[in-house]
């Protein structure tokens, strides 16, 4: 099932709060953002594992931002994602803004492995954690359900738009668990 990106990722239940599918976890954390890659990544040929773990993380740091900014900075998406899941992220970042959530930390992933490539599209099965991330209200308490998962495996979905590999959308992986 395709999910867009801020939802059903850490949780089943289809709540408001399920807006934060890679943009929460469990703990604050005080460490400086990762700067946005100037660049998204460039494809001349097939897609390699190395590609599209570069370009998952450049949206990851992009999607980390503009959930900082409490959804909005949006645009800040804009080269790391396709046409398809950047009307998703605008959903998104609308959701955290009418709710009043902002991240605090920092999303990352492991445990990568190339499911499917081509010359226009692969998929990749990663382990996302949330562990040193946590989306909070305006007085800083955690917005995140009891019980969420810090680690979820998702399936990652590359394409090539204007030759630039970017992520199409994210679903909860089905498969045996890496995380």
């Amino acid at each position: 099932m395709r999910l867009p990106t801020f939802v059903a990722m850490r949780t089943r239940s289809w709540t408001v709060l399920v807006v934060i599918a890679l943009l929460s976890g469990c703990a604050s954390v005080t460490a400086d953002p990762e700067p946005i890659p100037s660049r998204p990544t460039r494809i001349s040929s097939s897609i390699s594992l190395e590609q599209a773990t570069a370009a998952f993380s450049a949206y990851l740091v992009a999607s980390d931002a503009m959930a900082r900014a409490g959804g909005e900075a949006v645009e800040t998406m804009r080269p790391y994602v396709s046409e398809a899941l950047f009307e998703r992220e605008k959903a998104g970042a609308e959701a955290l803004r009418s709710v009043g959530v902002k991240k605090v930390g920092s999303a990352s992933f492991d445990h990568a492995s190339l499911q499917a490539d081509g010359p226009t599209s692969a998929a990749i099965h990663v382990c996302v954690d949330n562990t040193d991330s946590d989306l909070v209200d305006e007085n800083g308490v955690s917005a995140v359900a009891s019980g969420t998962p810090e680690r979820q495996d998702t399936l990652v979905h590359l394409v090539v738009e204007g030759g630039v590999l970017v992520v199409d959308g994210l679903d909860q992986w089905t498969g045996a668990a890496i995380c």
